[in-house]
C-alpha cells in the first residue's frame, strides 16, 4: 500500500508536535534555572588565576598528546598558550562591557514606552547594571 498525502501530513504534524513540545519543555527549564542576566555580570571571578592555570594546562596536554612535543617545544608553547588565554580573556571583557553598554541603552529606548511603574523597575535595573560595571572596571 502505498503512502497517501493525508499520511504525510498526519507524520508531519506529528513531528512538529514532538518538536514544540521539547521547544516548550526546553523554553520551561531555562526558566526555572534562570537566565544570566547582565546584573549577574562577573567580568573578573576570584578564581581566575586557577581557571588560566586549568585552562593552559588542559590545553598543552592536548598539543603535547597529539603532536608529542619536547620538553623545549612545551616550553615555548606553554608561554603561547598562556598569551593566547590572556588575549581570550581580554577579549571577553571587552565583548561583556560592550554587550552590558548595549543594554544600558536598550533601558533608555525603552522608558518613553513604560507606565510608571516599569519605568521604576527598569531605573532599578539600570542602577544595578552601573554599579556592577563600576565595580568591574576598578
Amino acid at each position: 500500500m502505498k503512502p497517501r498525502l493525508k499520511d504525510y501530513l498526519i507524520i508531519s504534524m506529528a513531528l512538529l508536535a514532538i518538536f514544540l513540545c521539547g521547544y516548550g519543555i526546553g523554553f520551561l527549564l531555562g526558566e526555572k534555572r534562570g537566565r544570566q542576566t547582565p546584573d549577574t555580570l562577573v567580568i573578573e571571578s576570584p578564581s581566575a588565576k586557577e581557571g588560566k592555570g586549568l585552562w593552559v594546562e588542559r590545553t598543552l596536554a592536548r598539543f603535547d598528546r597529539e603532536l608529542k612535543l619536547t620538553p623545549t617545544q612545551k616550553k615555548a608553547v606553554a608561554a603561547e598558550i598562556e598569551k593566547t588565554y590572556d588575549e581570550i580573556r581580554e577579549s571577553r571583557q571587552e565583548a561583556l562591557l560592550e554587550y552590558s553598554k548595549h543594554i544600558l541603552e536598550l533601558h533608555t529606548q525603552l522608558i518613553p514606552h513604560l507606565d510608571e511603574a516599569q519605568k521604576a523597575s527598569v531605573e532599578k535595573q539600570r542602577q544595578k547594571l552601573r554599579q556592577t560595571l563600576d565595580l568591574d572596571l576598578q
